[in-house]
């Protein structure tokens, strides 16, 4: 029988309602009640969850997990702030960036301190942040994302977020609340590629649909009217 502390047990359950939600909000109809009350369990479950999870690593101690909770702390929030009237203030965006920029050098200094594969979790979290990082920046220059660029910032960070959420619980640190037949049938990294999966043809949809509507306007002013012919 494991023993869970009370921050233990925080973690986990905010964990598994981040997980549920998470894939209640990806799979429903986007827009709809159902899609708004899962991402309003999400939101905040997913940030009680990384900050326990960070705290926890941070007593152990256990560098990696405690950048991936705050990789993904800054995924939800910033992606949140995308579909929230605040993500509109340059404010957000300033302090977005700056988080983006501290958690990346970390986690690129914590890469340097080792060798090997040891090093490879922190240089993967630090690209990662860092690219969304720059691509906060772009947005304070440019202004705030719009239409569909809008839909996808908010898709992928979310997306990621939850993808780390589910490797934690099903094939990290919380696979062992599982039976030993469960973890060693293969089956329990299926909620991870699902995730990508749903994000990859979401974003490909997305794609697809900008690329339809640039050929339409191309097309359309070279078209002449028959009465003007």
């Amino acid at each position: 029988m494991i023993e869970l502390n009370a921050l233990s047990w925080a973690h986990l359950l905010t964990g598994t309602l981040a997980v549920c939600s998470g894939f209640t909000a990806l799979l429903a109809p986007k827009g709809r009640r159902v899609h708004r009350l899962a991402g309003c369990l999400f939101v905040p479950s997913m940030v009680l969850m990384a900050l326990s999870g960070s705290l926890m690593a941070l007593l152990k101690p256990m560098p990696i997990a405690s950048m991936a909770g705050l990789a993904t702390l800054y995924l939800v929030l910033s992606a949140w702030l995308t579909v929230h009237p605040r993500g509109q203030n340059p404010r957000w965006i300033r302090l977005l960036c700056l988080a983006a920029a501290a958690i990346a050098l970390a986690c690129m200094a914590l890469g340097l301190m080792r060798t090997g594969t040891q090093a490879v979790p922190y240089y993967f979290f630090g690209v990662l942040v860092a690219l969304a990082g720059a691509l906060d920046l772009r947005q304070l220059i440019k202004g705030p994302a719009q239409g569909r660029h809008r839909l996808a910032r908010h898709l992928w960070r979310m997306c990621l977020a939850l993808f780390i959420a589910a490797g934690s619980l099903f094939t990290g640190p919380g696979a062992v609340i599982f039976p030993a037949a469960w973890r060693n049938s293969g089956w329990m990294s299926l909620p991870e590629n699902l995730t990508l999966l749903i994000m990859l043809a979401w974003l490909l949809g997305l794609a697809w649909a900008g690329l339809r509507q640039r050929r339409r306007r191309q097309v359309g002013p070279s078209v002449t009217p028959v009465g003007q012919r």
